[in-house]
């Protein structure tokens, strides 16, 4: 840690300049490298009833806290809660961030460089004021964003490059002009959370996953538009959605088990209008010429 640590994390608590502090400047930023919060200790443990809970020391809560022009190198700032910040051109380059909870707050045009995003709150909302997080210009880029939570925040323009979004379920996460690289491994997408039935649906709109590796993962009740993904023989498109798979299921007649009936009955529930598929998914479960006919109703639309 820098030798003036103390003064650097107090001025950053209180959103005060880092004016006098010796730090070197890099494009107009404040180059911090080697910072580390103090991370929540826990001192106790109570009980109630059934349930057990932790009373710990040393979190840092930060409320309205405004950190603009600062790029973070090597740092620590695990567990750390923001609360109504605004953080807008920062860089964070290969920090330990894992368990960041962000409730309405801003981020502007901020890039995350190979940093470890694990169990981040992204989505932390006020469910009485309707209010989230908002996401606009900001890149992750290889960062790790594993088990990271997620209710109904908005990303806008944001570049997901190259990430471990490994079975991250973005639940009703609007996403909006984003770009999207890499293999998406059981990522789930969904057009809404039926926990924030009053804002707005994810409708995936101008956003762009033609470089992406789109593997098993869903897209949940939400109209697709093919011109966004990548021409992969892999991806079947259901161009009339729940129709297309009932089709499916009456031509598969008594062939049908009641696991293939409850995997349509899912399906036709959570489809959009089109909706895609997996083959090699299908193949994992179907026999290849059950498979066939549910491509003979694609090819058969639109």
């Amino acid at each position: 840690m820098p030798d003036n640590s103390e003064l650097i994390l107090d001025r950053l608590t209180k959103s005060k300049s880092l004016d006098g502090l010796g730090l070197d400047r890099s494009q107009g930023r404040w180059m911090i490298e080697g910072l580390k919060f103090e991370q929540p200790r826990t001192k106790d443990s109570i009980g109630l009833r059934s349930m057990v809970f932790d009373l710990v020391s040393g979190q840092h809560d930060l409320r309205r806290v405004n950190w603009s022009h600062l790029h973070f190198v090597k740092s620590d700032l695990s567990e750390l809660s923001f609360t109504g910040a605004h953080i807008e051109d920062c860089i964070f380059e290969d920090c330990r961030c894992q368990g960041v909870g962000l409730w309405k707050s801003m981020i502007i045009d901020c890039a995350f460089h190979s940093c470890d995003l694990q169990r981040v709150a992204f989505g932390g909302i006020d469910y009485l004021r309707r209010k989230t997080n908002t996401y606009l210009r900001t890149v992750f880029e290889a960062t790790d964003m594993r088990d990271s939570a997620h209710s109904c925040e908005t990303y806008r323009l944001c570049v997901f490059d190259r990430c471990r979004l490994d079975s991250v379920d973005f639940q009703g996460a609007i996403f909006e002009g984003c770009v999207f690289r890499g293999a998406l491994n059981e990522t789930r997408f969904r057009g809404f959370n039926p926990n924030c039935p009053k804002f707005p649906r994810n409708k995936l709109s101008g956003c762009n996953f033609k470089e992406a590796e789109i593997g098993i993962s869903d897209f949940l009740n939400i109209d697709l538009d093919p011109s966004m993904f990548p021409n992969d023989p892999d991806i079947l498109y259901l161009w009339h959605g729940p129709l297309d798979w009932t089709k499916w299921l009456d031509r598969m007649g008594d062939r049908a088990t009641d696991g293939t009936r409850l995997f349509v009955k899912l399906a036709s529930e959570t489809s959009g209008t089109p909706t895609m598929v997996s083959r090699n998914y299908l193949l994992s479960i179907f026999k290849e010429e059950e498979v066939k006919w549910l491509v003979d109703i694609a090819n058969d639309s639109p």
